[in-house]
């Protein structure tokens, strides 16, 4: 693809576990915008073998993990693989549930020669909107507005990114690994600005209709487990980042307080959510990370 006269070569990579038939959406919304897409099995079950049959002879590089790894490991290994393949200007990373907006890529290009115009290093474009919902803001740098914790699906990054401040930190696995690397790169000084005009269908995961004072409210089930690597991953994340950017840490927590005591008063499984919140700060205060302990996961499940 050319953006002012010059070609630009950008891959996509789609990490997947467990896909369903909407993977096949998002391959085709975001094959039509890239010149590779890369999609890599976080090892799933032999039932979703066919899906990537299926994706296989509509033109992916399909990538099979031997272990389930989690997020970080899966969008690294995919990132590599596109090197080997392309050398591609720009990554887009993907969740299996995401469909971009057929003009997301371009959108995303022409943000990033703005800001480059405006003097800005880029470190990576983000979703500006999902679902047509603005996501958070987090000020603005030379009048582009900067998001405050963006989602790693729609990240759009520049290979300098990855050779200046290297790829997802595996040790996190999953959950928080995109803000993580989102403060990492911009401690590296580099700006993360919101795609003008980047929207993405998302699916928001396993919600339910809950009664609180009186009025109906959507509230996101996640498992125990799920929660064990929120709770340590964002603690870890406050003690890395806490002198850099302690504003941003501040109003982070607030979130994550307000979203464990959603949990805590919505979940019907209290006892394992507390007891997976309990381990998870434990794990951040002995700086543990990777896969949770198995002894650990049996205690959760």
């Amino acid at each position: 693809m050319a953006q002012g006269g010059e070609k630009v070569r950008v891959a996509a990579v789609i990490a997947a576990y467990n896909p369903d038939k909407k993977i096949i959406d998002v391959f085709r919304a975001v094959s039509e915008q890239v010149n590779l897409v890369v999609v890599v099995d976080d090892k799933s079950h032999s039932s979703a073998m066919p899906l990537f049959n299926e994706l296989l002879a509509l033109g992916a590089e399909v990538v099979h993990s031997h272990e389930n790894a989690g997020i970080a490991k899966t969008l690294n290994v995919g990132v590599a693989r596109c090197a080997e393949l392309d050398q591609p200007d720009y990554y887009l990373t993907l969740d299996q549930d995401s469909v971009p907006d057929p003009d997301y890529v371009k959108n995303a290009l022409a943000t990033a020669k703005v800001a480059r115009g405006l003097g800005i290093p880029v470190g990576f474009v983000s979703a500006a909107t999902y679902n047509n919902i603005p996501v958070l803001r987090n000020g603005t740098l030379l009048g582009l507005e900067q998001p405050f914790d963006p989602w790693q699906s729609g990240m759009f990054i520049p290979r300098s990114t990855f050779e200046s401040v290297g790829g997802l930190d595996e040790g996190l696995v999953i959950d928080a690994v995109d803000s993580e690397f989102t403060l990492r790169v911009r401690k590296a000084g580099l700006g993360v600005l919101c795609g003008i005009g980047c929207n993405m269908s998302h699916s928001l995961g396993q919600q339910s209709t809950v009664i609180f004072l009186g009025k109906k409210r959507l509230f996101t089930y996640h498992s125990p487990v799920r929660i064990y690597y929120i709770t340590r991953n964002n603690l870890i994340i406050f003690f890395r980042y806490f002198l850099a950017y302690p504003t941003w840490v501040g109003r982070k927590a607030c979130y994550e307080l307000i979203n464990h005591a959603r949990r805590i008063l919505f979940t019907n499984n209290k006892r394992p959510v507390l007891q997976a919140m309990l381990i998870g700060l434990r794990d951040a205060m002995l700086f543990r990370n990777g896969i949770i302990k198995g002894s650990d996961r049996n205690k959760l499940n």
